[in-house]
C-alpha cells in the first residue's frame, strides 16, 4: 500500500552529521490497533546500536575497500534506519518476509555489549548504508535517499493478504507541524520502524540558522512522551514543544524528558536547539 506523500523543502542540502519536564500532548489516545495500551508501547525487540562502536569502521572499510575509513564520520542514518528495520523485522512473524537480508535479523542471537551487538549488525548496516548513498568516508546522508531506501525497501516485503504494509514520511517546517499525540497516533495505528532527523538550529546574531543534523529512531512512546533509540548508543524520552525564536518561532522543538543523555540533551544548550526536521516509516501488521 501507497501511501501520499508530502513534501516541504526544508534545505536542498541536509545531511546527517554526526531539562526542563514539559506536559506532553496526550490527543487522539486510543484503544485499539497494535499498540493498544495508551500509556506505553515499543518495538521491545529493537537493538540499540552505536554509530561510533569499536570494530564498526573495520567492517565499513573492508566493504566498501577503502582502508582509509577508521572512524565513524557521520553514519548515524544507516544505523538509526538498521535499529528500526530490525525492531520491526524481529517482532513481525516469519510469515511476512522482508528480503534485503533483513529477515536474517530474527535468528540474530542476543548480545549484551553495545560494541559486539553493532559488529552483529555491521554488515547489515553498510547494506542499509549504500542504498541510501551514505558518505561513508566524509559521512552523512541525503534526506531524500534515506527516504528512497525505505520506499524500495517496502517495495520487497512480502505479506498475506490480512496483513497492511505501507510506508509514509513528512517534512516539517513551520506551516506542517506535529506533536507528541500525531505521533503516538500513528504508532497506535501502524507500530512502525520510524526514522526521523533532527537539526540542530543555533543562533547566529538574532536568528536560529540550521548547523548540522542527526539520524534517530522514535520507538514507540511512555507515558505521553517519545521514546528515542539514539544511533549513539543512547536510549531517552522526549517531548515536543513550540519552538521560539527568530526564523524558528512555531516550529516543533524536542525537549529531552528523561533517560541516557544523548544528542538532544548535547544539543539543547549555549545558543543552540534540536528541531523536528522530517521522518519517514516502515510499517507491516495485520489488518
Amino acid at each position: 500500500m501507497r501511501s501520499i506523500k508530502f513534501i516541504l523543502v526544508i534545505s536542498i542540502l541536509a545531511l546527517f552529521s554526526s531539562c526542563k519536564k514539559e506536559t506532553p500532548s496526550s490527543s487522539g489516545l486510543k484503544t485499539k490497533g497494535p499498540c493498544p495500551d495508551a500509556n506505553f508501547c515499543v518495538l521491545s525487540k529493537m537493538p540499540v546500536l552505536q554509530q561510533g562502536a569499536s570494530g564498526l569502521a573495520s567492517i565499513i572499510a573492508k566493504k566498501s575497500k577503502n582502508s582509509n575509513i577508521t572512524r565513524d564520520t557521520g553514519w548515524c542514518a544507516p544505523v538509526s534506519s538498521t535499529m528500526g528495520i530490525a525492531g520491526l523485522v524481529r517482532e513481525t512473524k516469519s510469515e511476512v518476509k522482508f528480503k534485503n537480508g533483513f529477515d536474517q535479523f530474527r535468528n540474530f542471537v542476543k548480545k549484551y555489549t553495545l560494541n559486539s551487538r553493532t559488529i552483529q549488525y555491521g554488515p547489515s548496516i553498510y547494506s542499509v548504508g549504500q542504498k541510501m548513498d551514505t558518505d561513508w568516508a566524509g559521512g552523512g546522508t541525503y534526506g531524500h535517499k534515506k527516504v528512497d531506501a525505505f520506499e524500495a525497501y517496502e517495495k520487497s516485503i512480502r505479506a498475506p493478504s490480512n496483513y497492511t504494509v505501507g510506508h509514509n514520511e513528512q517534512s516539517l517546517g513551520r506551516w506542517s507541524t506535529v506533536d507528541n499525540g500525531d505521533i503516538i497516533d500513528i504508532f497506535k495505528k501502524h507500530k512502525p520502524s520510524f526514522a526521523v532527523s533532527w537539526g540542530t538550529y543555533e543562533k547566529k546574531g538574532s536568528i536560529y540558522r540550521r548547523a548540522g543534523g542527526h539520524a534517530l529512531i522514535i520507538n514507540g512512546y511512555e507515558d505521553g512522551y517519545l521514546k528515542v533509540y539514539d544511533p549513539w548508543g543512547k536510549v531517552y524520552n522526549v517531548n515536543i514543544v513550540k519552538a521560539e525564536g527568530s526564523g524558528i518561532n512555531g516550529r516543533d522543538e524536542i525537549r529531552h524528558v528523561s533517560g541516557d543523555w544523548g544528542f538532544v540533551n548535547s544539543y539543547s544548550k549555549g545558543g543552540k536547539k534540536v528541531l523536528f526536521d522530517s521522518y519517514n516509516y516502515l510499517y507491516a501488521h495485520k489488518k
